[in-house]
């Protein structure tokens, strides 16, 4: 019984030194995960190269599906980051008396581990729009103006080492329409989004 008494007696006190023991373990792995190289895109020289290609968007507009064909460029930052230029314009009819839908602007994105055949990107577009209809001796002209963020999310799949495609879903924030006869909800709204693109 003294045995057993003095056994749970110096478990009992040994239970401090244990904890601090523990702690001293921790901290010195602390120092070390602290001392462990970061990896991150922009470490060493940053590399610049190209881009361009054709996109594909549909969405809707004053209530009819609309297809927009377009194209967008620019640089590629360590294969991750890019920044560039993109347009777009109608190729389907659009209703509410307009003939045409555009939309020009900034493009800022990143892809996640571009180098992997299947990858995934975000970007967001700022970008004016504009309606216009070509109007008749019955119709005058008009043209609507109004500015765009569209965030973008999606996947890319490497075809090789220059060709890449895309498919995204996109939505379009509205702001600043001129005509009273045009809500935000008529242009703006969720836009599924295809892309071809070579990088040089």
């Amino acid at each position: 019984m003294n045995l057993y008494n003095n056994f749970i007696t110096e478990g009992l006190s040994s239970r401090p030194k244990v904890r601090q023991i523990f702690l001293i373990i921790l901290f010195c792995f602390s120092f070390d995960a602290a001392a462990q190289d970061r990896e991150t895109i922009m470490d060493g020289d940053m590399e610049f190269s190209y881009f361009g290609g054709m996109t594909l968007k549909f969405n809707s507009i004053v209530g009819d599906l609309s297809g927009l064909i377009g194209g967008q460029g620019g640089v590629l930052i360590n294969d991750a980051i890019y920044l560039g230029i993109a347009l777009g314009t109608t190729i389907t009819e659009i209703g509410g008396g307009y003939d045409n839908y555009t939309y020009k602007g900034l493009l800022l994105g990143s892809f996640v581990k571009p180098s992997e055949a299947f990858h995934y990107f975000a970007d967001v577009g700022l970008y004016s729009g504009e309606m216009s209809s070509g109007g008749n001796r019955f119709v005058p002209f008009s043209r609507e103006k109004f500015s765009i963020i569209e965030p973008n999310i999606g996947v890319g799949v490497n075809l090789n080492d220059k060709l890449k495609t895309t498919l995204g879903l996109s939505y379009k924030l509205v702001s600043a329409i001129d005509d009273e006869n045009i809500s935000k909800k008529d242009v703006g709204g969720f836009s599924l989004n295809g892309a071809i693109i070579f990088g040089f």
